[in-house]
């Protein structure tokens, strides 16, 4: 147990925001090299581990799971140095307000905290304080004083912005943290492939880590559409 509590918080820790997801394709690569007979990337970005079955009779299988997490991109930097945003994929609006985030720089190379503004209560209008703004009435705060500032440190229009990394042992037996949604599938794989290295298949397996799916859900199809499996398990 320790151990894929360990795997998961490293996998949980890495900004793949939707359509940029570079370094978890790095981490999946990497880890299924040692175990799968082959692991190729697609050109849009999905890793396939291929464990190839000892019977050619038997039926192909896919499984695959996500591991793209969703996020905000910068839409504008304010001549205060406030960053203006939208949203990639389903974030909800209602809990960003006071939560810190890692905005990215374009070149992927660093990242800086910054958060959600947000108003004291005593200073929020009766009929405001029940409400929910939207992301265009929302910004971010990296502590910059001018938009100057903001591009010195790498970043401007296009940034990407994830959660920043929170993984916690809640009780016992439970984890909260940013992107379980689908990095614990993403452990699932590592798990598989694990398996399937010391226990070879009679049936070829394809283990895919796919990319997209908080934005389109349409990612993985470019490796559905070449491997063709008899079936697939999500």
């Amino acid at each position: 147990m320790k151990k894929h509590l360990e795997t998961l918080k490293a996998l949980t820790a890495i900004p793949a925001l939707s359509g940029m997801e570079d370094r978890m394709i790095t981490e999946m690569v990497n880890r299924f090299k040692p175990l799968a007979d082959e692991v190729d990337v697609d050109r849009l970005g999905n890793v396939t581990a291929t464990f190839k079955g000892s019977d050619p009779k038997q039926p192909s299988l896919l499984i695959f799971a996500h591991m793209d997490e969703l996020g905000l991109m910068i839409t504008k930097v304010d001549s205060n140095g406030f960053l203006r945003f939208d949203r990639v994929g389903g974030v909800p609006e209602k809990t960003l307000r006071g939560q810190f985030l890692e905005v990215h720089a374009l070149d992927g190379k660093s990242s800086v905290v910054g958060f959600v503004g947000t108003h004291a209560h005593h200073l929020t209008p009766s009929d405001a304080k029940y409400n929910v703004p939207t992301p265009d009435q929302m910004y971010i705060d990296l502590g910059c004083s001018s938009a100057e500032e903001v591009y010195e440190l790498g970043i401007n229009t296009g940034s990407a912005v994830t959660y920043v990394p929170n993984f916690r042992l809640t009780g016992p037996h439970h984890v909260t943290s940013k992107a379980l949604d689908n990095r614990i599938g993403n452990l699932l794989l590592l798990d598989l492939a694990e398996h399937m290295h010391a226990n070879r298949p009679r049936a070829t397996i394809y283990l895919v880590a796919s990319v997209q799916e908080e934005f389109n859900i349409r990612g993985n199809m470019p490796a559905f559409t070449r491997l063709e499996p008899t079936a697939s398990i999500c």
